[in-house]
């Protein structure tokens, strides 16, 4: 269906249930490339939970949801590439070293831990904070 790439975001009956509870209902959505769009609501309205399956960060209970074009769920690593992604609250892990956090932010990308190592020790570099991380080697 190449109709699925003239969308920056598209859902098709996008549902996630949590045992009795029915988080998102059928969610439809069409979103255009270059538009901004809000998804606004009371608290339980389903919008963390929308924001969560389209970044792969939970799955779908059923329904399909593509980015860029994507299938979010066929293409989780490429979909977490396409995506940028601020939370309100901390994503930290406050149990964590920065390293811990950093080092798992990594695998959430699927880098090897070559690839991670080099990733972390280049941030670390470009924000000044490689002598005030202890690193897990």
């Amino acid at each position: 269906m190449a109709y699925k790439n003239q969308y920056a975001i598209l859902t098709k009956g996008l549902t996630k249930q949590y045992g009795q509870a029915l988080a998102v209902n059928g969610l439809d959505l069409s979103i255009e490339p270059g538009r901004f769009y809000g998804l606004l609501g009371p608290n339980g309205a389903g919008k963390s939970t929308t924001i969560h399956m389209l970044t792969t960060m939970t799955s779908a209970s059923s329904g399909e949801a593509w980015i860029s074009g994507r299938e979010v769920k066929r293409y989780p690593v490429q979909t977490r590439a396409a995506v940028g992604l601020v939370f309100q609250d901390s994503a930290l892990d406050r149990m964590m070293t920065v390293d811990e956090n950093l080092q798992f932010a990594a695998a959430l990308y699927n880098l090897n831990k070559q690839q991670a190592e080099q990733r972390i020790s280049e941030l670390l570099s470009v924000f000044g904070l490689e002598k005030n991380v202890i690193r897990n080697y």
